[in-house]
């Protein structure tokens, strides 16, 4: 038994495999990450007309799959939201 498994004491432990933990949330769930735009490639840089350096956020779903790039926060959010994810922050 592991640390983490000794922490619960309503039975045996959950096991899942990688496949498994990585669809958790899936479809439910979207994270919102700063992200640098100098990470992004130089055209994408462009059309979002952000200035070197500067914070643009990244929405991605629960498996890490990106879903879209916004210039501010409020916008990554929005675009959860339409997509009926609850959106949840990484930092």
């Amino acid at each position: 038994m592991n640390a983490t498994e000794k922490r619960f004491s309503g039975g045996d432990a959950i096991q899942f495999s990688l496949e498994q933990l990585a669809a958790l949330g899936l479809g439910e769930v979207a994270y919102v990450k700063a992200v640098s735009n100098e990470d992004l490639p130089e055209d994408l840089r462009q059309e979002m007309g952000a200035r070197p350096g500067e914070a643009v956020y990244a929405l991605h779903q629960a498996n890490g799959d990106p879903i879209l790039i916004a210039q501010t926060r409020d916008l990554a959010l929005a675009g959860a939201m339409e997509r009926q994810l609850a959106p949840v922050t990484l930092h």
